[in-house]
C-alpha cells in the first residue's frame, strides 16, 4: 500500500509533468528514496533512457513488498521547492475578448508591468478569426533571448464585471508561458469580502495563459488600492477602468511647470 502510495504521489507530482525532462526526474526520483529501494536503481546512471527502466525495476521489485521512501508526499514536494505557503500568484484576469462576428469568449489573461509587447497565442488568434498583418519584429527577453514574430492583431476585450472597454496590438505567438499558477491548490482558506469580485475568479486552479497585456495597458487597469485580508492571507489588487489620461497629466504638469516669472523691471499692474 505504501509502495502505492508514493507512485501515486510520484506520478502526479512528477512523473506526468510535461515541463520537466527525464533526467530532472530521475533526480527527483532518487532524492525520494532510500534504503533498499534506492539501492535497487543505483546501478542505473542518470539518463533519459534509463530513467524509465528505474521506474519500471521499482515497480516490478517492490510491488509486494514494503517500498521504503521518505514519509509523506509534503517531503516530495519540497524536493521539487514546491512550497505552497511561499508562492507568488501572478496578477491574472479573465476578460471577454470579441472575435471578427462580434461575438464574446472568455480569455485569460496576464498581466505584466515589465512587458513592452501585448502577446496572444496562436490558438486564440486562430479562434478569433481575426485577420493577421505580417509583421518582422523580434522579442528580447530573459538571458536576451530572441523570438522572432511574423504576425500582429488588434483585438478588443471587455470587462465581465464594468463597461470597461479597450483595443490594442498583439503580437502573435505560439505559447505565452506555463500554466499558471504552477499547480492547482485548495482557495477555501482564503476568507474573501461579500462584496469583492475577482477579476479571475478561478485563480487557484493552474490553466493557461492566452494573453499578455504588457506595461502599456497595466497601470490603467489596476489602482494602488490593495484589499488586505486576514494575517497571513493573500493581499488583492482592485481592477478599475481608468479613464484618467497619462497624457493630459502630463500635460497639466508641463503647464504649471512653464508659468512665467514676473521680470523685476515690471509694474504691479504688468505683474497681475
Amino acid at each position: 500500500r505504501k509502495a502505492q502510495r508514493f507512485f501515486d504521489s510520484f506520478k502526479v507530482l512528477v512523473h506526468e509533468d510535461e515541463t520537466l525532462s527525464k533526467i530532472k526526474k530521475f533526480h527527483y526520483l532518487r532524492g525520494c528514496l532510500k534504503d533498499d529501494a534506492l539501492r535497487a536503481i543505483e546501478s542505473l546512471s542518470v539518463s533519459n533512457d534509463n530513467y524509465d527502466s528505474a521506474i519500471e525495476l521499482l515497480k516490478r521489485r517492490f510491488e509486494n513488498e514494503r517500498l521504503i521512501v521518505q514519509e509523506h508526499v509534503t517531503n516530495t514536494r519540497n524536493v521539487l521547492h514546491i512550497k505552497s505557503s511561499n508562492q507568488v500568484l501572478l496578477s491574472t484576469v479573465m476578460f471577454l475578448i470579441i472575435d471578427s462576428r462580434g461575438k464574446s469568449h472568455n480569455c485569460r489573461a496576464l498581466l505584466d508591468q515589465c512587458s513592452e509587447v501585448n502577446i496572444i497565442t496562436t490558438a486564440l488568434s486562430k479562434k478569433l478569426n481575426l485577420i493577421p498583418r505580417k509583421v518582422n519584429a523580434s522579442i528580447s527577453g530573459v538571458n536576451l533571448n530572441n523570438t522572432i514574430v511574423s504576425e500582429n492583431i488588434n483585438v478588443t476585450i471587455k470587462s465581465r464585471i464594468t463597461d470597461f472597454a479597450t483595443n490594442f496590438d498583439c503580437f502573435v505567438l505560439p505559447a505565452i508561458t506555463n500554466p499558471t499558477p504552477s499547480i492547482t491548490f485548495d482557495k477555501s482558506f482564503i476568507e474573501l469580502p461579500s462584496n469583492v469580485k475577482l477579476a479571475d475568479p478561478d485563480f487557484n486552479v493552474s490553466r493557461d495563459i492566452d494573453l499578455l497585456i504588457g506595461a502599456q495597458l497595466f497601470w490603467g487597469l489596476l489602482i494602488d488600492s490593495p484589499i488586505q485580508l486576514k494575517k497571513d492571507q493573500p493581499i488583492f489588487k482592485t481592477q478599475t477602468s481608468s479613464d484618467q489620461c497619462l497624457e493630459l497629466q502630463v500635460a497639466k504638469f508641463w503647464e504649471h511647470a512653464n508659468i512665467i516669472e514676473p521680470n523685476p523691471g515690471w509694474s504691479v499692474e504688468q505683474m497681475k
